[in-house]
């Protein structure tokens, strides 16, 4: 039978703490062994959308899955690809997984520029989907998900997780047609034989959210099964999520705590009409995107993302020009009182909003609530 387990402790952030509810979660998996076996390459999925610590997953937890890998003898290998608007090279940079894969000598893979098949998907609107090759040489997948909230598909956990493996060209018409059936049928195409969500922070949105720290971890070894379980966690009705809710819930499974799991509001439940709105906005975004790449031959997503969805601007009014903005920008956008649009485009980390002490840089654009 299926099992799904979670666990739960601290109110802090705390190393020490994560790799204790790691090691407790996987002894009740054997370790991974059997999961895994010696020699096995091994593909590690992670979240890792933007350039944002909260938003995705956690280094530090994807280390602890990296040396379990290692313990065993097989050979870890870390891919992903950001969201439309982000680039995943900085992405990786800025998080810290580039260093991470060089401390253990394992590869790290941009799926942005890894060769790509197309298979049959089962989909009658994008009838062809475009998965890395990579794919079919490796021998198992452990996929390593956010616990967190989506602005059009209400979660985005352990299937919602598979979509960073397409080719933007496949998710771009998926987005375009009827998202929930296109992230069901990949989860047809891609067989996870391990999962480990990471759910220390809790967010509304995949990425430019409030947050507050929740300590959660919870390990499975079946998708369907683990997304049920965050669902009773996330507070939200898996039944009202079509990629989750089908057939295939029907599998059995069994759910323990290991530790007694504190649910928090994160007030989804009232959000009922943003997710109608927002799917249809970004429906008509991604069709028209699509005609404009078959003619252009690039993308207007990211500049509607960056002038339309969310960026960082200097109050001067507000500015005391003491540079702790301009000393906390991982890619030097800033120059003074002045942010290039350049540098800042693809990588919007907020990180110099969180750290003036006078509050003097501001989110602009229709998503700054």
């Amino acid at each position: 039978m299926n099992r799904v387990l979670a666990i739960q402790s601290g109110e802090i952030y705390n190393k020490n703490n994560i790799r204790t509810n790691y090691q407790k979660l996987i002894h009740e998996f054997n370790n991974l062994l059997g999961i895994i076996n010696p020699g096995d390459k091994v593909l590690i999925k992670p979240n890792l959308v933007a350039p944002s610590e909260m938003a995705t997953t956690d280094s530090y937890l994807l280390e602890c899955v990296i040396s379990t890998v290692l313990e065993i003898g097989a050979k870890p290998i870390v891919a992903e690809s950001s969201g439309f608007e982000f680039s995943t090279e900085k992405t990786f940079e800025i998080l810290g997984i580039d260093s991470l894969c060089k401390k253990y000598d394992i590869p790290l893979i941009n799926l942005d520029v890894e060769e790509f098949i197309e298979v049959e998907s089962g989909n009658p609107y994008v009838p062809k989907y475009k998965l890395p090759k990579l794919i079919s040489e490796v021998d198992k997948i452990i996929n390593m998900p956010c616990l967190k909230g989506h602005s059009i598909t209400k979660v985005t956990f352990s299937i919602k997780n598979l979509f960073g493996l397409l080719h933007r060209e496949s998710r771009r018409k998926i987005h375009a047609t009827n998202l929930e059936m296109g992230i069901r049928c990949l989860k047809k195409l891609v067989h996870v034989d391990f999962i480990i969500v990471d759910g220390l922070w809790n967010l509304t949105n995949a990425v430019f959210s409030d947050y507050f720290y929740q300590g959660i971890v919870l390990a499975g070894n079946d998708m369907t099964a683990v997304d049920i379980c965050c669902c009773r966690l996330f507070g939200v009705d898996y039944k009202s999520i079509p990629h989750i809710y089908g057939p295939d819930e029907q599998n059995g499974f069994s759910y323990v705590e290991l530790s007694e799991i504190v649910h928090y509001d994160n007030k989804i439940k009232e959000r009922s009409k943003h997710f109608s709105r927002q799917s249809k906005k970004y429906k008509i975004m991604y069709s028209v995107d699509l005609l404009f790449y078959s003619i252009c031959k690039f993308s207007f997503i990211p500049y509607a993302h960056y002038f339309l969805g969310l960026r960082p601007y200097v109050n001067k009014k507000k500015c005391k020009k003491c540079g702790l903005c301009e000393k906390i920008c991982p890619v030097n956008a800033i120059n003074g009182q002045k942010i290039s649009i350049k540098k800042c485009f693809n990588v919007r980390c907020l990180r110099c909003l969180d750290a003036c002490p006078y509050h003097a840089i501001e989110k602009r654009g229709f998503h700054k609530q």
